[in-house]
């Protein structure tokens, strides 16, 4: 199942589910749940999708949980929420302002930040958005990984051990 999330701004983030909708018709019969807060669809809903404008916070934790591939966008809240539960890398695709799904760039930054400091994907360009999702299928066929979890802890524990060092020495 793939789970995709554009968080709870009322700004459209039409290019994100526009794209899941691809992707839907693409997987199929693969389940895609979309979580669309008020973004509205071009186009027909696969049968293989859903969409639904808001879930619970459980809901949402569940569905991170349960979910292959976690797609969401680039909020802060979005982004802590889904990376200590999803079993694969996170793919991040923050709202842009040049595209008017933003008042500024905020979830760019916010975006390459967690994307070079834990286990998950930017995907600034759309276009690569289904590259990312087999990139992530595919090191999860490939190899048993412990919990993004865990693995966040550990580079946590390492970078905080880092500075106690640097600490000590001045």
């Amino acid at each position: 199942m793939i789970f995709v999330s554009t968080g709870t701004v009322t700004i459209s983030f039409a290019r994100l589910i526009d794209a899941a909708i691809e992707i839907a018709k693409a997987v199929s019969p693969e389940q895609v749940i979309i979580q669309g807060s008020t973004c509205s669809i071009h186009g027909v809903l696969p049968q293989n999708a859903s969409l639904r404008d808001l879930y619970t916070y459980q809901e949402t934790c569940d569905l991170y949980r349960q979910a292959d591939v976690v797609i969401t966008a680039g909020g802060e809240a979005s982004i802590l929420s889904a990376l200590p539960l999803v079993k694969h890398p996170l793919i991040i695709v923050p709202r842009q302002k040049r595209y008017g799904e933003h008042v500024d760039n905020q979830q760019m930054d916010i975006s390459h930040y967690y994307a070079s400091h834990f286990l998950c994907y930017c995907v600034d360009d759309i276009r690569v958005l289904s590259k990312t999702i087999e990139k992530v299928l595919y090191a999860g066929s490939q190899r048993r990984r412990q919990s993004p979890r865990a693995d966040m802890v550990k580079k946590l524990v390492s970078n905080l051990s880092s500075y106690l060092d640097n600490v000590k020495k001045i």
